[in-house]
């Protein structure tokens, strides 16, 4: 069965001449134009003069941030700042009457020491203990002065060396505190007018000669120079 399409194609005849006046008309009609097409750059257009100035400064100063950091792997303003320095908790001093004069406190000294010591070193420890080495032939007497600021008994010597004797010695203004091997003493501990001392020595003391030097301790009065 023929559809509309063939049955209008029967009754639809197209002579040479209808066919003639149809391709003439087709060529004489002018083409339709073909748009152009206009190629877009693949990168943007150059920046202003005021832009490009701005983006160099940009970089300038990131340039400047970021660069110690890279080389130091800390922020700038610490690669900045010097190393932080620690102060000696030991401050040494020239002689007694200097020592004497930096303390926080009057400066009570033995005036009795075993023969032949004399002073090799002082000065102050963390700014509050004063601290006098004495030496004989190579043996050193180490004696230590601070306020007493806990109840007595502390040890402020810093030696650390077990004993197996300690004896303590009644004295008119206190006790001592003797620490050795039962015969001689190494050690000698004491608190007195407000004050802790010790005595820590290389060579060991007899009984006598511990007694005398904790007896003899005394305010220091500096000497008056000579004219």
């Amino acid at each position: 069965m023929k559809n509309k399409y063939q049955q209008a194609e029967e009754y639809i005849q197209l002579t040479p001449d209808m066919e003639q006046r149809i391709l003439e008309k087709i060529s004489a009609s002018p083409a339709a134009p073909i748009p152009r097409i206009h190629r877009q750059h693949p990168f943007p257009r150059r920046l202003s003069i005021p832009a490009a100035l701005a983006a160099c400064f940009a970089l300038a100063v990131l340039t400047l941030f970021w660069y110690p950091r890279l080389k130091t792997g800390l922020p700038p303003e610490q690669s900045q700042q010097p190393p932080v320095q620690i102060a000696s908790p030991i401050v040494e001093y020239p002689d007694t009457a200097s020592l004497a004069a930096a303390l926080p406190f009057p400066l009570s000294l033995p005036a009795q020491l075993p023969e032949d010591y004399t002073l090799r070193s002082c000065a102050i420890l963390n700014g509050e203990m004063a601290q006098l080495i004495y030496e004989n032939n190579g043996s050193q007497l180490t004696y230590r002065i601070t306020e007493q600021k806990n109840a007595p008994g502390d040890d402020i010597s810093g030696n650390y060396n077990q004993y197996t004797h300690t004896q303590i010695l009644e004295r008119p203004w206190g006790q001592l505190t003797l620490k050795g091997d039962g015969s001689a003493w190494s050690l000698l501990l004491w608190s007195r007018d407000g004050y802790i001392c010790s005595v820590s020595s290389q060579a060991p003391l007899t009984k006598a000669e511990a007694a005398a030097l904790a007896d003899s301790t005394a305010l220091y009065e500096a000497e008056a120079p000579t004219q």
